[in-house]
């Protein structure tokens, strides 16, 4: 399950670099089939405030911590990211490889987040 903001963030950081903003915005469209986005919640707000407040967090490493309140909120055990070391300060979350789930530039549909 991701985040409508969190998706568009991760697919659009795979593709923009490569290609241009049409190609993103079909790639976003692609990965929106895969994942059911969550709604935003006042709860996910408060969890974000306190894990800012508990981990010291700052500057781009918000972002991160909202993802997490989002897991913490929705109890979603583990996260595929790109930078495990970005996560490591929140005890509990299981990390899985982006290799396992990203073939270069393709999108592989390996597993349907439920």
């Amino acid at each position: 399950m991701r985040l409508p903001t969190e998706s568009h963030r991760t697919v659009e950081r795979l593709y923009s670099s490569r290609e241009g903003l049409g190609q993103t915005q079909r790639n976003i469209s692609r990965c929106e089939t895969f994942f059911r986005l969550l709604p935003e919640t006042p709860e996910l707000f408060q969890e974000w405030k306190r894990l800012v407040s508990v981990h010291q967090v700052s500057g781009l490493k918000v972002h991160d911590a909202r993802l997490v309140a989002a897991m913490n909120v929705y109890r979603i055990p583990s996260v595929i990211t790109f930078d495990i070391d970005d996560f490591k300060r929140y005890p509990g979350i299981r990390f899985s490889i982006r290799e396992v789930f990203f073939n270069r530039s393709e999108l592989l549909p390996t597993r349907v987040a439920a």
